[in-house]
């Protein structure tokens, strides 16, 4: 007999079965994708932007649509930018036909290949400039490599789309990029552009400021949480493989605590599931409670982490506007309370938060900490400043 797993997913792409909700953005995603229009996707990490892309370039891979990725966090230079463009290029739009050598050199003759074989055959193709390289030939190296989505597309007669994810960190190598990627991305017209942020006011301000090069060049998308009425079904199915019996109210008190955000409504119903299989225990609401011990210490680590990346002025604000999030504004009242500096640096401390992706706005007067988890953590471990 095969043992039960856990089937909650969560700190990775969550794709396919362990995907939930979002039906609405999917549909609408899709429709852009198959209409080469470009995607601008902005929100706070762990709310499933990644896993929302990942999901639709699946299904919309049924009906022919090619598609490329690349992580722009992980990419250290202009020529590293190069040879990551030009592998994803190579393996998601290449014709498999094609996937020989001597035809991908003449695809990519600005770029030097090394190949080497896997054992029963199939070829794996690393793309690497040569060395030495100097700044001007990688740029034109870039250039081309930014040209050949568009021009694949149009040989194959396919829709292709590429997927930018953590865009916000290409400008931070060289102010200069956004400019040499508009240039061939307003060329597209059968690409489209998807471009994902998790540093939401930074990324933002990148598309929608008219000094900057990307100005208007891809659509806005809003990603929110996940719907409690298309995350339920789901939740009662999961939990049951457990084993045991499944309390509504236990489902509505996992909704209610991660307030619809998937990365957190995957993580508290995986350590529910686990404690319960464990024990053989009902899915009732103190059983979620006691999970939900797990996950903040599990995530206590990293919120800790982000503590410490803060500036003396952020983390008192920070604490301000989870202690007051409505009265969160610039009021002299609101400051004199939380014990915070002039009306500058609190601003300066908001504005640094925003970008950060740690603050989002709330009423039209105050501002809201989007991650429930964190909120708490904040509001229970460091409400004294």
């Amino acid at each position: 007999m095969s043992a039960v797993v856990n089937p909650f997913r969560y700190g990775g792409i969550v794709s396919g079965p362990h995907f939930a909700g979002r039906e609405a953005e999917l549909a609408a995603l899709a429709a852009d994708v198959r209409s080469g229009q470009n995607v601008l996707l902005a929100a706070p990490r762990r709310t499933g932007k990644s896993s929302l892309v990942a999901e639709t370039l699946a299904r919309v891979a049924r009906e022919g649509v090619l598609a490329a990725r690349i992580d722009c966090s992980s990419v250290t230079s202009e020529a590293e930018l190069v040879e990551q463009l030009a592998n994803a290029v190579y393996l998601g739009l290449a014709r498999p036909l094609e996937r020989a050598w001597r035809r991908a050199t003449q695809m990519l003759a600005v770029i030097q290949p090394q190949v080497t074989f896997i054992v029963g055959g199939a070829d794996h193709v690393t793309w690497t400039l040569g060395p030495g390289r100097h700044p001007h030939a990688v740029r034109t190296s870039l250039q081309a490599v930014l040209r050949l989505p568009g021009e694949i597309a149009r040989a194959r007669g396919r829709r292709v789309a590429l997927v930018l994810d953590e865009f916000q960190d290409l400008p931070r190598l060289d102010p200069a990029l956004p400019a040499v990627l508009r240039a061939a991305f307003q060329a597209q017209d059968e690409v489209a552009h998807v471009f994902l942020g998790s540093e939401e006011g930074v990324v933002r301000e990148l598309f929608t400021t008219r000094d900057q090069a990307m100005f208007r060049l891809a659509k806005p998308m809003t990603l929110g949480p996940i719907r409690s009425d298309e995350f339920r079904s789901f939740l009662v199915s999961g939990l049951a493989s457990a084993g045991v019996s499944v309390e509504e109210a236990a489902v509505a008190r996992i909704l209610s605590l991660t307030e619809g955000q998937p990365y957190y409504t995957q993580a508290l119903a995986s350590f529910t599931w686990l404690r319960a299989a464990t024990a053989r225990a009902t899915i009732d609401p103190d059983l979620v409670m006691a999970a939900k011990g797990d996950v903040m210490r599990a995530e206590s680590g990293l919120f800790a982490q982000m503590w410490a990346g803060l500036t003396a002025n952020q983390r008192r604000v920070l604490v301000a506007v989870v202690a007051d999030p409505d009265g969160a504004s610039l009021a002299d009242a609101w400051r004199t309370e939380h014990r915070l500096g002039s009306a500058s640096s609190v601003q300066e401390g908001l504005a640094a938060l925003r970008r950060r992706g740690l603050l989002q706005r709330g009423s039209p007067s105050g501002y809201a900490v989007p991650d429930p988890f964190l909120r708490q953590w904040v509001g229970s471990e460091r409400g004294t400043g």
